[in-house]
């Protein structure tokens, strides 16, 4: 589901990072997430409509140790089949 930015109307809005503490603060006040248009450069904030329903710590949550080691770009083939 993509999101249209209030601005300039484009299907290209996208989650921004939070600035500084003070945004990371609002977000656990209000549940809104900071958003960006790579269009327009507008940025605002709106609730968090992601597609999947779940948030990313949950499918980190859902990952075994196995399977984080595989996406560790530092650690080489011949390691991680030793550390397991």
């Amino acid at each position: 589901m993509n999101l249209a930015c209030p601005k300039c109307g484009q299907p290209d809005v996208h989650h921004s990072r939070f600035r500084g503490w003070t945004e990371r603060l609002r977000f656990n006040l209000t549940g809104r997430l900071p958003f960006r248009c790579h269009q327009c450069d507008w940025r605002g904030w709106r609730k968090d409509v992601s597609r999947s329903g779940e948030s990313l710590r949950e499918v980190h949550k859902q990952l075994t140790e196995d399977q984080l080691d595989d996406l560790d770009p530092d650690v080489k083939p011949a390691e991680r089949s030793s550390r397991r």
